[in-house]
Order: structure tokens, then sequence, then C-alpha cells
């Protein structure tokens, strides 16, 4: 019997040898994989977007304070992201701690509030329908999902019902159900200009879409961009019982584009607590204009606090998959907010600092203290190679 023991024993030591040799190639995977990837994202922007600012370098009383708030998580960012912000915000002054470096906020911020492991189970347009009854949103004309199309209540159609439905509805936009971005997977069809073999195509090209009517917004928001439906980008963050909308900036496109995406040459400009819309925007150049001159009237977005209201009502339904979400919502022309898009993970925490300065300041000590201090696996090594291969 104290053979048998002494055998078992061994084969569990062997086991757990293996098993211990599998979870450490498994973190390495994810580290050189995920984590790289996540780095590599912040590092474009950052090249992207650098070129058109001029610096300002940080002052000693900055990194002073800058170490007073990140202390524990040094050597985990970079701390040319407080330059970035310091240069985008030069009066900012100590206060420039409470910007969250972009790459940390990428590779552990991001993936903790947001675990792509559970977001992504519904970070699909096809289920907005089905999770979001409580707002308004674009009109369905078609879903289409694994090969498989259906109307707007999920009921199955036949390839020639599809492209009847499409035809009816005569004006549509078809947005990729998923894994899309900065104004990619969007395309539009028109019965009156675009060919029955233009809509054939869009239709049976592979993937899943969803299919929508266009949004006649109101006349305050077509005034910032005729040609593209524009958006209020809002950022709502939940911790513990309370939700609540902590930032948002208006998006508007270039004269003549289809979207709003500052990717597609598109705009960014402030909004104020009461809902103006202030008159300086900025693209990813860092080109600014004055929108001023594009308003007849009011700079008001139409039903602003109702925004803020949803967005904070709305995201305790996801909240186990997601904490912090980025909403998109247009406001159509009975001043009713339609929702667009739900942003979850790789959150515009770029961008929501760049047009509004230190927007977590009020969450950032409480979120430094829940996160573990090292999300992933920490080494110097690695993180060198890391650093080296991004520059």
């Amino acid at each position: 019997m104290g053979k048998v023991i002494e055998q078992l024993i061994r084969v569990n030591r062997k086991a757990s040898s293996i098993l211990g040799i599998k979870s450490s190639i498994v973190k390495a995977n994810f580290y050189f994989n995920e984590v790289s990837r996540r780095q590599r994202i912040a590092e474009s922007y950052y090249r992207g977007i650098m070129p058109y600012l001029d610096r300002k370098p940080l002052t000693k009383d900055q990194i002073d304070a800058i170490h007073q708030v990140w202390h524990s998580r040094e050597g985990m960012y970079d701390i040319k992201w407080f330059e970035f912000f310091n240069s985008l915000h030069p009066t900012i002054g100590t206060e420039v701690c409470y910007f969250t470096p972009f790459d940390y906020w990428l590779t552990y911020m991001d993936t903790y509030l947001v675990p792509p492991e559970k977001s992504k189970v519904i970070d699909d347009k096809n289920l907005y329908d089905m999770l979001f009854t409580e707002v308004k949103q674009p009109k369905t004309v078609l879903h289409i999902a694994s090969g498989i199309y259906m109307d707007e209540t999920y009921g199955p159609l036949s390839d020639r019902e599809a492209v009847e439905h499409c035809q009816a509805a005569g004006n549509i936009v078809i947005k990729s159900a998923n894994g899309s971005c900065g104004g990619g997977g969007i395309s539009f069809w028109n019965a009156e200009k675009d060919s029955h073999d233009d809509l054939e195509r869009l239709l049976h090209r592979g993937g899943d879409y969803v299919v929508q009517e266009l949004v006649h917004q109101h006349p305050v928001m077509a005034s910032l961009c005729s040609t593209s439906c524009n958006t209020i980008r809002m950022l709502s963050y939940v911790s513990g019982q309370k939700s609540k909308a902590v930032t948002a900036y208006v998006r508007f496109g270039k004269e003549g584009s289809r979207v709003d995406n500052g990717s597609a040459g598109g705009y960014m400009a402030t909004i104020n607590d009461d809902g103006v819309i202030l008159n300086n925007a900025v693209d990813f150049k860092n080109q600014k204009t004055d929108i001023s001159k594009t308003y007849d009237g009011s700079r008001v977005i139409p039903n602003y606090k109702k925004c803020q209201e949803l967005a904070e009502r709305i995201a305790f339904k996801i909240a186990p998959f997601c904490r912090a979400i980025s909403w998109d919502f247009a406001i159509d022309e009975n001043s009713d907010p339609v929702l667009i898009e739900v942003n979850l993970g790789l959150t515009s925490m770029q961008f929501f600092q760049w047009i509004n300065g230190p927007v977590m300041k009020d969450y950032i000590p409480d979120l430094l203290d829940e996160m573990p201090a090292e999300r992933f696996p920490k080494n110097a090594f690695t993180d060198f190679v890391l650093r080296s291969i991004n520059r």
C-alpha cells in the first residue's frame, strides 16, 4: 500500500509540474500577444498625434506629483504619456498626475474593468435590440448572423425576403456587428442611387451585420456636418452601486464624409455640463477649427441630460460584463437620444482626456487600491523587449 501511495505522489508531482509549465506558457503567450498588442495600439496613437503637439516637458514638481499617485505602478507605464497630456493641456500644472497614462489604461485598467473574456460575449450589434429595449435605436431592417437573415424581431427570413426588406427601407446603413472600429465595416445603400446588384453583394459578402434605417438628426447636430451622423461619445463608469456619466464630447465628420470618426478626418469638440457645444473643435492632427460659424441659433444639444441619465441607467444592465463603457448617442429630429453604438473595451480614454482633461481624477485613487498591483505577469526583461520592439 505504501508503494502505491508513493507512486501516486510521484505522478501527482509530475502532473503538477507539467501543469505549472503549461500555465507559464499560457501566461507568456498572453503577455507577448494580448499585452503586446495593446501596448502597440497605445504606441501607435502616441506616434500618430505627438508630432503635431508643441512638446512641453514635465517639471520636477509635476514628476513628484505623478510619483505620489502612481508610485505603486511605476514600471508598468511610460511617463511620456504624462508629457503627452501636459503638452495638450499646458496650464494643467501638478494636476497632470491625475491623467491616466494611456498605455497603462489600455493594458491594465481597461482589461480589468472590461474583461475581454466576458465583454466579447455581448459585444455584438445584433444583440442591441434585445439588450437595450429602454432606449431608442435606429430602426432595424435586418439582422445577419452566421449566414442567417432575420427581421427586427429576430424572425427568420429567406434571401429574397431579406433583399425585399432592404429595398422597402430604401436608404440603409449596413454595419459590421462586431470587431469594427474607426468607422470601418460600415456601408451604405440607397435604392435611388445604387443598384440591385450592389445590394446583393453587400448582403452576401459573408460575416455578421446589422442593417438599419438612417437616423434623421436634429438641426443642432446636423449643423456640425450635414453628411455624417454626428454623435455624443459618453463615458460611463460603474463603481459599487453607483453609475456615473463621467464625461463626453461630440464627434462630427468632415463635410462630405458619411462617418463622424476622427480616423476618417472627423472632429471632436467639448460639451459643457449644460450640453452646450463649445466653439473649438480638434481633429486627430490637433488642427483646431472654430465651429461657431456652422450654427444658426442654439448650440445646446437637445436632451443632453437624458443622454447622461440613459447611460447611467443602462450601464447597470451590462455591469457584470463591463464597468467602463463608451456610448455613442445621436439626437434625432424629435430631440430624442438614439443609441448608435456601445463600445466595450479599448475605451477611448486617450480622447476623453485629450478633450476634457483628467476625467478619471475622482476615481483613480480608489481604482488603484482596488486593482491588483500586477494584473499580468511582470517581468523586467519582457517589458524591456516589448518596449524596444514598440520603439
